[in-house]
């Protein structure tokens, strides 16, 4: 939600809508807030989307998501291969006509980059590498998505420039300098080191920053059931 709008005691939530501003990347330290931010906007895509198909790969593999353990589009650590190419072949059924519906298909990956560091062939890497990249610029005319989490967003986890089609960025805590120039460029001067746990700065189609705070939830069974139907439909 809007943090200034927040800081008066106004709670004014900011929506995001994926078919205009595709692909969701949230970039933040550890203890930062991310994980939970990402299972809010989960819950959020589930009661508001209700046709959207989540699939979730969780490389780091902790009690978090345990909630989702037997479903099948949930994949955790060494399975993360298997979970992105069954999404991947999604998605070619979608471009080849195979697959002529529209409803939203949304890729949940965290610690993508962890993911990525741990491939030890370079054949292998490059070729995952690829399935990410196609979708991030072929996957909104067939509503296609991903939302990836990360602690660093660095250019060499993306083929061709790729990151760049991430339009919904946003960065939580307090970000390094680095941080910072690769997600923030042109509004550097504008951020404050003033974040915490669960607030941040987001970008919507590379412009509109805002300053924003991650709500909290009243109610975690409720936001892991709305999760779970996402998860299995």
């Amino acid at each position: 939600m809007d943090d200034r709008l927040a800081a008066m005691g106004i709670r004014k939530e900011i929506f995001w809508c994926p078919d205009t501003a595709p692909h969701a990347l949230i970039v933040g330290a550890t203890g930062s807030g991310k994980s939970y931010c990402c299972q809010l906007l989960l819950g959020k895509i589930s009661i508001y989307e209700p046709t959207a198909k989540i699939t979730v790969l969780d490389y780091k593999g902790d009690r978090d998501m345990n909630y989702l353990s037997g479903c099948e589009r949930f994949k955790r650590y060494s399975e993360c291969c298997e979970g992105l190419e069954q999404f991947y072949q999604a998605f070619l059924a979608r471009q080849s006509g195979e697959d002529t519906s529209r409803a939203p298909l949304f890729l949940y990956f965290d610690e993508f980059s962890s993911y990525f560091n741990n491939i030890e062939d370079k054949k292998i890497l490059e070729q995952e590498k690829r399935k990410f990249a196609t979708i991030l610029f072929l996957g909104r005319s067939f509503r296609v998505f991903l939302i990836c989490s990360c602690q660093r967003a660095d250019a060499a986890y993306f083929s061709n420039g790729a990151r760049d089609n991430f339009n919904l960025v946003i960065g939580l805590s307090n970000m390094s300098s680095e941080a910072q120039t690769m997600l923030f460029h042109e509004y550097k001067s504008e951020l404050k080191p003033d974040r915490g746990r669960g607030t941040g700065y987001m970008l919507t189609n590379g412009c509109n920053l805002q300053a924003v705070r991650v709500p909290s939830v009243n109610n975690i069974e409720k936001l892991h059931t709305a999760i779970k139907q996402a998860v299995t439909r």
